[in-house]
């Protein structure tokens, strides 16, 4: 058993993985038994929380948890893997929008989600990400989620026939 137990709260920098983070800290630590409650994308910055020990034995009550994250949106590019790390693979010149907070309320609720390629799920053992850098597609079940909260934080910011803000949003697993 491990003498070391408990959970350490990181903040995790752009550029690391989830488990980036969790094997240095097996390292330094030494230990045997380390996860974390919830995979943070490689890009995103944040808490993650690791879990040493005993403490794994939280991780199903944490994962279950809500969440909230910071965003900032562009609109008017999509990339392969849906976020700025991706190639370019449409553009559409956006007009002026008036109706930005309203088109987000309508987003609150129970939504069905199909998860993207380039997600930490698994399905039959692997992780949809590790497929997509293989170039391959799979079918995947959709997932009901829960937006509870979805505030725009910035002004609308028209660059380049593109829009973009930031927003601030609470969810529920998945």
């Amino acid at each position: 058993m491990d003498k070391v137990n408990g959970v350490i709260l990181v903040n995790k920098p752009s550029d690391w993985t989830s488990q980036d983070v969790t094997a240095k800290i097996k390292r330094k630590l030494h230990v045997d038994k380390i996860g974390h409650a919830g995979t943070l994308d490689p890009l995103a910055t944040g808490l993650l929380v690791v879990l040493v020990g005993s403490a794994t034995k939280l991780s199903n009550y944490l994962m279950s948890e809500e969440k909230e994250y910071e965003c900032e949106i562009l609109i008017g590019k999509s990339s392969d893997t849906e976020d700025i790390s991706g190639k370019i693979i449409d553009v559409k010149e956006v007009q002026q929008f008036n109706n930005v907070d309203e088109i987000l309320n309508g987003l609150i609720g129970s939504l069905e989600q199909v998860p993207p390629m380039y997600s930490s799920i698994k399905q039959n053992g692997v992780k949809l990400y590790e497929l997509a850098r293989e170039g391959i597609t799979v079918e995947r079940n959709t997932r009901v989620i829960e937006i509870k909260k979805l505030i725009r934080t910035s002004e609308l910011l028209y660059e380049d026939g593109c829009c973009k803000f930031k927003f601030k949003t609470t969810v529920s697993k998945g």
